[in-house]
Formats: C-alpha cells, structure tokens, sequence
C-alpha cells in the first residue's frame, strides 16, 4: 500500500506550518508539492525549494533547484532573495547535513526572519504501516 500525500493529518500538520507563516515573501524547502500554498494569503510570494525532481502542482510558482545543505549549491538568484519566512515542514530529518542546512537557511532571511519547521514523531507512526 502506498503512503498518501493528502490524507487529513498531513493537511493538518501543513495548515498548522501556514499559520505560523508571517511576512511578504515565504520559502518553502523542501517544497514538493507546494502544499503549504494551499492555505497562505493571495497576497504572500511563495517561492518553493527543492531536489530537481520535485513537482509543484500551482503554475506560475518559482522553485528553486538543488541542495539546502550544501553551500556552494545555492542558486545565485536564491542568495540574493531575503525572506520573512522560511519553512523547513518536515524536511531536515531527509538531508546528509542538517547543521549546514540550518546554517544556510538563517542566511536567506531577512533581519529579524522567522523559520518555522517541523520534523516527524512516534505519532507518525501509521506510516510505517502496511
């Protein structure tokens, strides 16, 4: 049986993440499939970053490519930006380097940003299901 994306807890848990989202301009890592757009104002740039084979399912949306916990892997154009948020939604616990992901993270918002995230618990446990 396969795991799926949409079912009410993950809906929950992603509604959760967008309303401890503040600010103009939002960072979705970890983004695919930009779920978390779902429930932010109209008014609130989203911008999504992931793997290169990760899907966002809104036209029109920027995703930028590659890997958060690697320095020299951030696309330029990322570098400049500057966030008022960014959401890391159960994502840290999928990269080789968490502590530079962090590190990294900090240094695409804007002064006095906020970083939201969260990461999997024992209560997820009817994942590991079959």
């Amino acid at each position: 049986m396969k795991k799926q994306l949409y079912d009410y807890p993950t809906w929950k848990r992603v509604k959760k993440l967008a309303s401890l989202v503040k600010g103009e301009k939002v960072l979705d890592i970890g983004c695919s499939p930009c779920l978390l757009k779902c429930f932010l104002p109209q008014k609130m740039r989203y911008y999504g970053f992931d793997q290169k084979n990760a899907t966002c399912y809104f036209p029109g949306i920027k995703i930028y490519r590659g890997d958060i916990s690697k320095n020299n892997n951030l696309p330029t154009s990322l570098k400049k930006q500057s966030f008022d948020t960014v959401v890391l939604g159960e994502t840290l616990e999928h990269l080789k380097n968490p502590t530079e992901a962090l590190s990294n993270t900090f240094k695409l918002l804007k002064p006095g940003g906020k970083l939201v995230g969260s990461c999997p618990n024992s209560l997820a446990w009817r994942f590991f299901l079959v």
